[in-house]
């Protein structure tokens, strides 16, 4: 698939994802997560680990209907200790 064709595709699941979580302040952190793509890799953004996993399952529910799949070799979480990242 082309990188174009890709974040056009990907365009969709990034919205949906992002609307699960209500825009109020108190909620976890206070912010949505943020997700940024680049062709057909993608990086989930949020201080909350819990909120990325919330992601990573939305995400994965998301392109089961289309015949996509996550590859789980390719993925990784990340995280930095408060204060520092």
């Amino acid at each position: 698939m082309s990188p174009l064709l890709a974040n056009i595709a990907l365009d969709g699941m990034i919205r949906d994802t992002q609307e699960i979580f209500p825009n109020q302040k108190n909620y976890i952190q206070g912010y949505k997560p943020k997700i940024i793509s680049v062709s057909d890799d993608f990086v989930v953004i949020h201080r909350e680990l819990e909120v990325i996993l919330q992601c990573k399952k939305a995400i994965q529910e998301w392109l089961k209907p289309v015949g996509l799949e996550l590859q789980e070799d390719k993925d990784e979480n990340l995280s930095y200790p408060p204060g520092r990242g």
